[in-house]
């Protein structure tokens, strides 16, 4: 087992979660007509596993679920992020923001 090449792929699919809890940031300030069925929405499995991470509040989806499958997923309108949540997404926009600011300077420079 490569761990470098392991420890990579978990760093490339926790990039997908900045854009999903974006998303649900977007469908909770928008105010939408409650509640609103995300299943087709692309990010549902990501959200998925941010609920069960601890991320996403529990009361803020609603998991329908089949025999042996997932149906529908809901948005409350409750608001979505718990602490644990809050604070990645706090990270990972002052990382974006390091990372502009380091561009603007290279970019001012050269």
């Amino acid at each position: 087992m490569n761990y470098k090449r392991e420890l990579q792929k978990i760093e490339r699919h926790r990039t997908r979660y900045y854009p999903a809890m974006k998303f649900i940031m977007d469908l909770h300030a928008a105010g939408a007509d409650l509640p609103v069925d995300i299943t087709d929405s692309g990010e549902t499995f990501i959200l998925l596993e941010l609920l069960d991470i601890g991320y996403i509040d529990p009361d803020a989806l609603v998991v329908q679920r089949g025999i042996s499958s997932i149906t529908h997923v809901y948005y409350t309108g409750r608001y979505p992020l718990t602490p644990a949540g809050e604070a990645m997404l706090m990270h990972r926009r002052r990382g974006m923001m390091e990372r502009l600011t380091a561009l603007m300077n290279y970019l001012l420079r050269h």
